[in-house]
């Protein structure tokens, strides 16, 4: 059955808010920081200039939004455990599935100075029918693709920002 709407209400029903976990949003042409303004700072540029700050996670998504799969990581063996954990939670909606090896550009200068990364996956068959061409356009988004999409990330963000124990490096 359709597992979507659980993902959603777990997180409404325990009064769970996203506010103050998500640091930075990487949009294609610029970035949408949390305060809802746009910036053209580089990923280099902000690892650099935010060195100093706690970061737990970096996650990217650059595929597209379709049906999500789950994630590939980049971290310890013991992180890895930890994140493969969370998946097993998303598995009901079938973006359970946790790989070894993850990351992206925009996380990739992060990454190096050690903070785990993960990828997000989708099913991108139909990724280049749509990229970079003139159908590329909000009206081609399906809404439950969306929905998932959106449950996926922010089960995964909230769960590790909230956990008493950090994602060991």
């Amino acid at each position: 059955g359709d597992r979507r709407p659980e993902c959603l209400q777990f997180l409404y029903e325990g009064g769970l808010s996203l506010s103050g976990l998500v640091q930075r949003f990487d949009a294609e042409d610029g970035d949408l920081l949390t305060d809802g303004t746009v910036s053209d700072q580089s990923s280099p540029e902000y690892a650099r200039m935010h060195a100093d700050e706690d970061h737990v996670l970096a996650m990217e998504s650059d595929g597209g939004v379709f049906k999500p799969l789950g994630y590939g990581f980049t971290g310890s063996d013991a992180a890895f455990e930890m994140v493969s954990e969370i998946g097993t939670l998303l598995d009901r909606i079938g973006s359970g599935r946790i790989t070894r090896g993850g990351g992206g550009a925009d996380i990739g200068p992060l990454m190096r100075t050690g903070v785990p990364g993960m990828g997000f996956s989708v099913d991108g068959t139909r990724y280049f029918w749509y990229h970079h061409t003139d159908a590329d356009t909000l009206d081609k988004l399906d809404p439950d693709e969306v929905a998932l999409c959106v449950a996926t990330f922010a089960v995964m963000a909230y769960i590790v920002a909230d956990m008493p124990t950090r994602l060991p490096r």
